[in-house]
């Protein structure tokens, strides 16, 4: 069995954080680990104490690494579309313990498609084709 000082230590030494470590403190707020490095983070985690992590839900848990751009401003991300629940020693040593990821999410529907990256796709294909137009127009004469 894991000792929440195994969990604290492992965070201390992965984060390089000066900052003191309790067992509610969230990783993303209070330490401000956030996007690809709780991802880097978190397969360390699992690597170091044998954790299952098929069960973890991204959203929950963490923003986007990059700004969601305009589609973001008219469709909900799934960070933004449910509460957030922070990653903290406490959960990581339940985890460690169990041997997966065992936080017990409540019920929630995302949308079958991501219409924030749809919307952002559809805008970058559009500047795209005015460009090659513009281009078009300007080199054909």
């Amino acid at each position: 069995m894991h000792k929440i000082e195994d969990i604290i230590l492992f965070i201390k030494k992965e984060t390089s954080s000066s900052i003191e470590v309790h067992p509610d403190t969230d990783l993303e707020k209070d330490i401000r680990i956030t996007g690809d490095d709780i991802s880097d983070f978190l397969n360390k985690y699992s690597l170091e104490f044998n954790v299952n992590m098929k069960n973890y839900l991204w959203y929950f848990h963490q923003h986007e690494e990059i700004y969601g751009g305009i589609g973001a401003l008219l469709f909900k991300t799934p960070n933004d579309r449910v509460k957030h629940i922070g990653i903290t020693p406490k959960i990581l040593l339940e985890s460690a313990n169990e041997g997966y990821w065992n936080v017990n999410y409540p019920e929630h529907n995302l949308p079958k498609f991501r219409y924030d990256v749809i919307t952002n796709f559809i805008i970058a294909i559009l500047i795209i084709i005015f460009f090659v137009f513009i281009m078009y127009k300007k080199y054909s004469m």
